[in-house]
């Protein structure tokens, strides 16, 4: 937000300051779409506005949006959506989770590297990956990882970003496991009904 509203300072066309303005609104938007949701988890509240999504069509927007946070630190954003699939989703709280898990993942990858996005059917379930090739999960913290306040390293962290992201997954009749190997990488990956 900061670094669009330091462009639109200096920008002399009109056009272009009025996409950094509409940049900044969406941030801001997308910050109190957060705290909503941090205040909701922290009251346990889980209540869904599911709607029918295409996910081809929700990852392909979710692409711009994480792809241009990723392509300044390096990071390569692949997307491998196996087959056309349709969810009863809340996109507000889904898109919180998969960007919960790029920032962790970028910030798993400080030189760079790729995270990627794949979506496939396995009989009456959708599977979603989210995979980096990052440092991987210190072992000291995998038993605790999805507990709130958990986190490792992090300067800024509050450790609610993976329990956030579990309770989501959980609130759509969803379960969430991960694998991770030092120094190449982690996956979460989401068990969907269809």
């Amino acid at each position: 937000m900061q670094s669009y509203a330091e462009l639109m300072s200096d920008e002399p066309d009109a056009k272009a300051r009025r996409e950094y303005a509409d940049q900044v609104v969406r941030q801001v938007h997308g910050i109190e779409a957060m705290t909503r949701e941090v205040l909701s988890f922290l009251r346990g509240e889980s209540a869904l506005l599911a709607t029918q999504v295409h996910l081809d069509r929700f990852f392909a927007q979710l692409k711009d949006a994480l792809g241009s946070e990723l392509s300044p630190k390096k990071i390569e954003l692949k997307l491998d959506l196996r087959a056309p699939v349709k969810l009863r989703l809340d996109e507000s709280k889904v898109r919180r989770a998969v960007i919960n898990l790029a920032r962790n993942a970028a910030e798993a990858m400080p030189s760079g590297g790729t995270f990627t996005i794949a979506a496939w059917r396995e009989s009456e379930r959708v599977m979603l990956s989210f995979a980096d090739t990052g440092s991987g999960i210190p072992e000291a913290l995998r038993a605790r990882l999805f507990q709130p306040f958990a986190t490792h390293g992090k300067r800024d962290g509050t450790g609610l970003g993976l329990a956030m992201v579990k309770q989501v997954v959980e609130s759509h009749g969803g379960e969430i496991r991960f694998e991770s190997a030092p120094g190449k990488g982690t996956t979460f990956t989401f068990s969907l009904p269809v």
